[in-house]
């Protein structure tokens, strides 16, 4: 199965690209430098400024001199001199605070002579880059790759581990996406510290001043946070997918559950323990970054407590749904009758119900609104149904024909699964204006009642045709005779012989 990860090649380019950047911020550090480099001819020069500066100053203090100060500050030249002099001095100290990396120093190049030397050199002007400059791309290329190498050996850890995730879903029957969480959320979180690392790193090496934070303990405070958020997230997911396979598994295996009840009873479940998992771990992410939770806890308790006065028909929706889910009064594909509304139950929710009428409207329906619930498919169905004949039939002859027909039905392979029992012969059920009625019932699988009825009465009028057995119908008879009313004359050429 694939996974929504990152592959290797994207992080080593999202790697070049950092890298890049560090180098593109770092430039104005080095124009600096580079400028005071030409300004300034040698090391030791700013370094006898720096020290005339700072003896001055110190003479001036010391001595108190205060006449000499005054003047020193009151000449415009000397003033500016002064002034270059101690922005020397500051320079001098942030480029000691900033990391040397210089291969020279390293392959201890600098007082030696040779080929090696000249070429080390010849290679930098061709480059046009300084030896600082050239160790702080070597130290990031190493550290990329070592970021690289530890994301590819993570994502092959977790690919060897969603192959033995497809077993235990194989062996205990669970969905084919369950438990990929578990696989797909390390690689992520790797790339997260990769991120981080290489931020961390580039704002180490090149000494990107707005990356570098403002005391020594901000990169282990950051780091601290991602491993912290990291290990919430995936207890999480742990939580979550053990919980899902757990129902998933308990459910689709016990004898007395059916799928229906599974489709019905899963989703109001997962959504329950989603969100108490992510109300728990949000306030346990919360109370590990430093933040006071029990004004949130005091704040969700007033909530509360305002939601149940001021949203009273919620709540009854939410109670109410959950006492209908939780004794099985319906489930999903049930075809039900409430408020007033019959259609097949298409979704339940832990507030309301979706019903679909044989015509395709949909009917929502809260749960505080419900009052009777008419199941027509629970368990078993039986298909009632009241068939009159004239009162010149003979009652045993027509339900000796009724049972034929039901037999035929038994015999039938397409219906045959549709019955679970013979027909019922209900008996004589009353005496009509112009016919007999007999109620008789079929026991028949949940949604197969309409189905075998059909079928039934079409081959119950086949047979009664075959047996001369009359279906009644309302008709109107004219009678004449002496006493009644005039009599209807009707001439001799009309009448038919």
């Amino acid at each position: 199965m694939k996974t929504n990860t990152f592959s290797a090649i994207e992080v080593i380019v999202f790697s070049f690209l950092l890298m890049m950047s560090g180098l593109f911020l770092s430039k104005p550090a080095v124009a600096v430098a580079a400028t005071s480099e030409l300004s300034q001819p040698t090391v030791s020069q700013s370094k006898s400024v720096s020290r005339s500066a700072e003896g001055e100053l110190a003479d001036a203090i010391a001595h108190t001199d205060v006449q000499s100060l005054v003047e020193l500050l009151e000449s415009e030249s000397a003033r500016t001199e002064f002034l270059g002099r101690l922005k020397a001095l500051a320079k001098n100290q942030n480029n000691e605070k900033q990391p040397a990396l210089a291969v020279s120093e390293i392959l201890d190049l600098k007082n030696g002579s040779g080929a090696l030397t000249d070429g080390y050199t010849q290679l930098l002007e061709r480059l046009n880059l300084t030896d600082n400059q050239l160790g702080k791309m070597i130290a990031t290329l190493g550290a990329i790759i070592l970021l690289v190498l530890l994301y590819i050996i993570v994502h092959g850890i977790c690919r060897w581990s969603n192959a033995k995730l497809k077993t235990v879903r194989k062996r205990f029957y669970l969905s084919p996406n369950r438990l990929a969480l578990l696989s797909s959320l390390p690689v992520k979180i790797c790339f997260a510290f990769v991120v981080a690392f290489a931020v961390v790193a580039i704002a180490e090496i090149w000494a990107v001043s707005w990356l570098l934070p403002g005391h020594q303990l901000g990169y282990p405070k950051l780091l601290n946070v991602i491993m912290t958020c990291s290990v919430i997230a995936y207890g999480f997911a742990v939580f979550w997918e053990g919980a899902n396979a757990l129902m998933e598994y308990s459910m689709r295996h016990s004898n007395q559950i059916s799928n229906a009840r599974v489709d019905t009873v899963l989703p109001v479940m997962r959504k329950v323990v989603l969100v108490f998992l992510v109300i728990l771990f949000g306030l346990i992410a919360l109370s590990e970054l430093g933040i006071n939770i029990v004004p949130l806890l005091a704040g969700a308790g007033v909530f509360g407590i305002a939601l149940g006065f001021g949203a009273q028909t919620l709540v009854q929706d939410f109670l109410v749904g959950f006492i209908i889910i939780l004794e099985d009064l319906l489930q999903i594909g049930d075809v039900v009758k409430v408020s007033g509304r019959m259609g097949t139950v298409e979704k339940i929710s832990i507030r309301k119900l979706q019903l679909r009428g044989l015509d395709g409207t949909v009917y929502t329906i809260p749960f505080s609104e419900l009052d009777i619930i008419e199941n027509y498919t629970k368990d078993y169905s039986y298909y009632l149904t009241d068939i009159g004949v004239a009162y010149k039939e003979d009652v045993d002859a027509v339900i000796d024909c009724i049972k034929s027909v039901s037999n035929e039905l038994r015999e039938d392979d397409a219906f045959a699964n549709m019955m679970l029992d013979d027909i019922e012969i209900l008996g004589l059920d009353k005496f009509a204006d112009s016919a007999i009625v007999i109620r008789v019932r079929l026991k028949t699988r949940p949604h197969d009642r309409w189905s075998l009825g059909r079928e039934f009465n079409r081959r119950l009028k086949y047979a009664f045709d075959a047996n001369d057995i009359e279906i009644p119908f309302p008709h109107r008879t004219l009678m004449l005779g002496e006493n009644i009313g005039p009599k209807l004359q009707v001439p001799e050429d009309q009448v038919e012989s």
